[in-house]
């Protein structure tokens, strides 16, 4: 959790700034040895557009396998015991922060494409609702 804390999402798009004081332009050494004096460019911010949303979460999606042999070797060595305790852990984790962090939890079963256990935008809410998603 404290490292999810510390995830700061980026504000503003970096972008190149040419005929500025910086980095030689890769781009412009013809230029350069023609005697053009702005062959530099610069790293900045980009300016915001209007109407622009300051800031969005990060977007992040998870995809657990749950294949007939997660079920057979479980017995074993318990890897669908431990990925579902990995999945709850990951949705206990991600509690709280809802505005940095965008999240989907998808399964691959081997016969299906894709079952969707937790869609983008709408995380569990509670211990009740975490263990329906783990039960799927």
């Amino acid at each position: 959790r404290r490292v999810l804390g510390a995830a700061a999402a980026r504000q503003k798009e970096r972008v190149w700034h040419r005929g500025q004081e910086g980095e030689l332009d890769e781009n412009r050494l013809v230029d350069a040895l023609a005697g053009e004096a702005a062959v530099f460019k610069r790293r900045a911010e980009r300016e915001s557009r209007p109407g622009e949303a300051l800031m969005r979460p990060k977007r992040v999606l998870f995809l657990f396998d749950t294949s007939a042999s997660m079920y057979r070797f479980n017995g074993m060595d318990g890897r669908l015991r431990r990925t579902c305790e990995a999945s709850v852990m990951l949705m206990e984790a991600l509690r709280g922060f809802e505005q940095k962090f965008d999240y989907a939890i998808y399964s691959h079963d081997g016969d299906d494409v894709l079952n969707e256990l937790v869609p983008f935008g709408a995380p569990p809410a509670d211990e009740k609702e975490r263990l329906k998603i783990v039960s799927k």
